[in-house]
């Protein structure tokens, strides 16, 4: 399966690593997140770790984003994960 790169939004979201998954903060709620996953299993992973109630979003992102005032080293950590899998 193809490597994606996906924008996830939640409050209780975790910044750690796991197996196959790339993920950068680039805000206090905001990862991207590099995995071969669908967005339905990245989707319920992270559900299952952020609990029923809090708030999250999922999606797919085509191109690279553009941002701005992100944390440090976002930028950087986008362009090697896209020269490694993208």
């Amino acid at each position: 399966a193809a490597m994606k790169l996906y924008l996830v939004l939640s409050d209780g979201v975790d910044g750690s690593t796991q197996a196959g998954i790339d993920r950068f903060r680039i805000r206090d709620d905001t990862l991207l997140v590099v995995t071969e996953q669908t967005q339905s299993r990245l989707y319920h992973d992270v559900k299952r770790q952020i609990g029923p109630d809090a708030e999250l979003l999922v999606c797919p992102l085509e191109g690279d984003p553009k941002f701005k005032n992100m944390n440090k080293g976002a930028l950087a950590w986008l362009r090697e994960v896209r020269e490694r899998h993208l």
